[in-house]
């Protein structure tokens, strides 16, 4: 499977996007869409795609790519007359090889293949019911930034296998003296959104998360959480910020929590308004005592208000024990998705 959505650049990783480059063709019978070189390796040489004695004549040449909630069979086109052309460098100033599809679309190539677009196998829309209630219900996981570069890995792969629409990193009071500390202050966003595509590929979901540029501050932080928001289309969205506190004699466990929430918002869910559950994890160490304290005083503020607006403030637990944070994490998203798949 191969992930498509702008039109990609070569930079190291086997699939990446440019969000400034112009969009790739639309998915269509005919449709061309480029490869990048290390795309076109993979396949290629690695996989050995185009190979029939491996994958058989019928199934030789044939990949799956996605964006957006659609899914396409397409079949691997080598433009030249060699096969082995993505093995070999390509020579300085030489120009990059370009082909016409039969939709008259010019498509600028440097690997030397494209992916040919055969036929739709699913169309934005029309999958499962399961899906279609968690695009009506998208879950966003909030982080203090991690310290270890393999926990914050193991999580971008694990939220994103586990269906989380958004994940966003923070910078709390405990994330940022022990980023200090180590000295790893750094956001390498390419790196991170390699991670996330690899694994999307793998677990067969059909979008990625949106993955933040870089980590938030708090006071960014707790603005979004005041703000009103609404989706693309202007509709107000409802958003349920689940702020996860050990050891708390007074903060429900989240399972309970959730089915309030589900008890609440019944006649919303049947009206198809939107909603987020932003799941809030604290970075190694937890949550500072003023920034308890601050979302505390947000609590108190919205139950003084006459009308919670459209953010709503809650604390819950995940159980006695003290975890790590990036199985904290981990368990709250399956705890919201094994929720919501069971209405």
């Amino acid at each position: 499977r191969i992930y498509v959505d702008s039109i990609p650049h070569d930079d190291g990783g086997r699939v990446m996007t440019d969000s400034s480059s112009p969009s790739s063709p639309p998915f269509a019978p005919r449709a061309m869409v480029p490869l990048t070189t290390s795309q076109a390796h993979y396949l290629l040489n690695v996989m050995r795609i185009t190979n029939p004695k491996r994958w058989g004549d019928d199934m030789a040449g044939r990949v799956r790519i996605f964006r957006d909630g659609e899914e396409w069979l397409a079949k691997v086109m080598v433009l030249d007359d060699s096969p082995s052309r993505p093995q070999k460098r390509q020579r300085r100033g030489k120009k990059s090889k370009r082909t016409n599809s039969d939709d008259g679309l010019d498509v600028d190539c440097d690997s030397g293949a494209v992916l040919e677009c055969l036929e739709p196998l699913v169309i934005s829309g029309h999958d499962n019911d399961t899906n279609q209630r968690r695009r009506r219900r998208r879950v966003h996981l909030v982080m203090g930034q991690l310290k270890g570069k393999k926990q914050l890995k193991w999580v971008l792969e694990k939220a994103t296998e586990m269906g989380v629409n958004e994940i966003t990193m923070v910078n709390t009071e405990f994330s940022m003296s022990s980023t200090a500390a180590s000295g790893n202050t750094g956001w390498d966003y390419d790196k991170h959104k390699a991670h996330v595509v690899e694994a999307a590929e793998q677990c067969e979901r059909l979008d990625l998360p949106l993955l933040s540029q870089e980590p938030l501050s708090w006071q960014d932080l707790l603005k979004r959480m005041s703000l009103q928001q609404s989706d693309p289309e202007g509709s107000a969205v409802t958003n349920y910020w689940l702020i996860c506190r050990e050891r708390s004699e007074f903060s429900p466990p989240i399972l309970s929590a959730l089915q309030a929430m589900e008890e609440e918002t019944e006649s919303t869910i049947e009206n198809n308004n939107k909603q987020v559950v932003h799941i809030l994890i604290g970075p190694e160490g937890g949550w500072s005592n003023t920034e308890l304290q601050t979302f505390s005083n947000m609590m108190e503020e919205q139950e003084q208000s006459d009308t919670k607006g459209c953010n709503r403030l809650q604390f819950v637990a995940l159980g006695p024990l003290v975890l790590r944070a990036e199985t904290a994490a981990m368990m709250a998203v399956a705890a919201v998705q094994m929720h919501q798949d069971a209405q």
